[in-house]
């Protein structure tokens, strides 16, 4: 059994493989959705779902519920993965050779879900006993023999709540220098690719380009581009 929810093993497997069918049914409607939305879009709902869904599955007790958000989160999470392959698309092959492309995204995904998964979890695993020590040391300096005498429960039932507690504050802590990491690693993704943006020419609205456009010059190029999407 693991955990407060008395999830086994076998159902929090059964979430992984949730997820890696949600990424394995949505990867062929990739296309469709990449002429049918634009970039920013995408990206937005993708990351917008990823969050919503890490949100709710640690409150989320029915299997069967929890097993559907697991495979949304994997539609999510595969459609945010090809739209920031595919923003550097043109870095991987100037030619836009779509073989190499595709050989790229599939190494990127298995170097993201089996070695990213085991560093992480090693990583994971030695972050929490360091910080399950520090905490226990820090916290448990305050619990001398005075203190342990004047504990309405006893001593067995304050331990076990106490470390409770120095679990929840550990777990804290490590998402917290996560969310530092992730927030530098962006900032420093920003300030590499602000020299390059400088030098690029901003695309205009579809607004604009709609009002500049004759209209018998409008008409054929969304007659071209519902043939393009049909066949994708």
């Amino acid at each position: 059994m693991m955990g407060e929810t008395s999830l086994m093993r076998e159902d929090l497997l059964m979430c992984l493989y949730a997820n890696l069918s949600g990424m394995a049914v949505y990867f062929p409607l990739l296309f469709r959705m990449k002429f049918r939305f634009t970039n920013r879009t995408l990206l937005c709902a993708a990351a917008a779902g990823v969050l919503v869904c890490n949100l709710l599955a640690p409150h989320i007790t029915f299997l069967p519920l929890l097993w559907l958000v697991c495979f949304v989160e994997g539609m999510c999470k595969i459609q945010g993965t090809f739209e920031c392959m595919s923003n550097i698309q043109l870095w991987m092959t100037p030619e836009r050779d779509f073989t190499v492309f595709f050989q790229a995204l599939s190494v990127f995904n298995m170097l993201h879900m089996v070695m990213g998964g085991v560093a992480g979890a090693a990583v994971y695993t030695r972050g929490l006993s360091c910080c399950m020590a520090a905490n226990i040391a820090r916290y448990g300096a305050a619990l001398d023999n005075a203190a342990a005498g004047r504990i309405p429960d006893g001593l067995p039932h304050f331990m076990e709540t106490f470390m409770s507690w120095m679990t929840e504050i550990s777990i804290r802590q490590i998402y917290g220098w996560t969310a530092y990491a992730c927030i530098f690693l962006f900032l420093l993704s920003l300030l590499y690719d602000t020299p390059v943006r400088r030098g690029l020419k901003r695309m205009p609205l579809w607004q604009k380009i709609r009002k500049s456009m004759p209209e018998s010059r409008l008409k054929e190029f969304l007659k071209n581009f519902k043939t393009v999407s049909k066949f994708v």
